[in-house]
């Protein structure tokens, strides 16, 4: 019977033959003693599977599958899921360069950490434009409650995303069911599964960094929309996830408290036939939007010529109330569940953002439906 490796990269692969070779030849560099890469190749009409192919007859510890129909990004990641054997795995994305230490590192990091159940290192991104950021999440960082930690990647404290390039713990993880998409499709299928995951066990980082992303003008996610909508079915994926959960009764009421009160303050109006579609990322950016990102902390602001003030969850960069004044949390009662009517009860931090007349918020109670 074939050996398992102690470590093994799953790399999802589409359309990706201009710059698929550099992230090949950044796994076979791997310092790691014991590691096999398998590549899954969904249907597509370029070189990627023959890329890799050649990639594989020159290294022995490449295995690569050809996918006779569209799985799409989840189905693939899926796929490759149930395919590994190893201990820890990852998700080596095929527009991620990796350092020749990442395994070896993130392995010993685990290994020094039982009750961790992912290890992740900081992140150098470059963006298609040429555009330079610096990743680095320490929203975790000593969080020994499985409550405070879901809490935090829940509700989307820091750069959440950061960890879902790091080596995980395969038996766990395989508990959630893989990733699902949900009522935006694919849209940040990746925010419930490392939910989720964040409630298994402990997240390690290793303050180093050890992983180069580089955008492509067709990145999945340079696609999306980040409409109000599909932020709204995310929270909703992440809700289902909690109750899925093996949490006790007490800890997912206390955590589906905290996302149903955000799910209430955002959940989309109702469009009309004729209204138009929301714009592109791309296009929205000439709106100066405040926050792209709701669940990080923030609400998903845009200037409104309907409206007058309104409150950025009191903690926008905007806000002009002081620590004190500023409430954890706007509170709601649902008042006529038949007409959706909300009584808010919470004050206007009077900022300069401006947000749709339904979130306006006062001094005074004020009925929004």
């Amino acid at each position: 019977m074939e050996r398992s490796p102690a470590v093994e990269a799953l790399l999802p692969a589409w359309q990706a033959a201009e710059f698929i070779q550099p992230t090949l030849d950044c796994l076979s560099a791997q310092t790691h003693k014991d590691f096999a890469v398998c590549v899954s190749v969904d249907q597509c009409d370029d070189e990627t599977f023959a890329i890799c192919q050649r990639h594989a007859e020159f290294d022995k510890r490449f295995r690569v599958i050809q996918q006779e129909r569209r799985l799409g990004y989840s189905g693939n990641c899926n796929f490759l899921l149930g395919q590994s054997k190893a201990e820890y795995v990852l998700f080596a994305f095929h527009d991620d360069i990796l350092a020749p230490e990442y395994f070896e590192k993130l392995a010993t990091a685990l290994d020094a950490h039982p009750q961790a159940v992912l290890s992740y290192s900081d992140v150098d991104v470059t963006h298609a434009d040429g555009g330079r950021e610096h990743w680095v999440y320490t929203s975790l960082e000593g969080i020994a409650s499985r409550v405070k930690r879901g809490d935090r990647v829940m509700m989307g404290r820091g750069l959440w995303w950061v960890p879902n390039r790091g080596l995980f713990r395969l038996a766990p993880a395989r508990t959630i069911g893989g990733l699902k998409p949900h009522g935006a499709g694919e849209f940040a299928v990746d925010w419930p599964w490392l939910f989720r995951m964040s409630l298994l066990g402990e997240f390690v980082r290793v303050p180093e960094t050890l992983c180069f992303k580089f955008y492509k003008p067709g990145s999945l996610s340079r696609g999306w929309r980040y409409s109000e909508e599909q932020f709204f079915e995310v929270a909703a994926a992440r809700m289902r996830e909690l109750w899925n959960s093996d949490l006790t009764s007490e800890e997912k009421l206390k955590l589906a408290l905290r996302l149903s009160e955000w799910m209430v303050a955002h959940q989309p109006q109702p469009r009309r036939p004729d209204s138009p579609r929301p714009k592109s990322l791309a296009s929205s950016k000439a709106e100066t939007w405040t926050s792209l990102a709701a669940g990080r902390g923030w609400l998903n602001v845009r200037p409104s010529p309907t409206s007058a003030a309104g409150f950025c969850r009191f903690n926008s960069p905007t806000c002009r109330l002081s620590p004190a004044e500023r409430s954890p949390s706007p509170m709601f009662r649902l008042v006529s569940p038949a007409a959706a009517t909300l009584i808010v009860l919470e004050r206007s931090c009077s900022c300069a953002c401006k947000v749709g007349s339904r979130r306006l918020c006062a001094w005074r109670t004020r009925r929004n439906a």
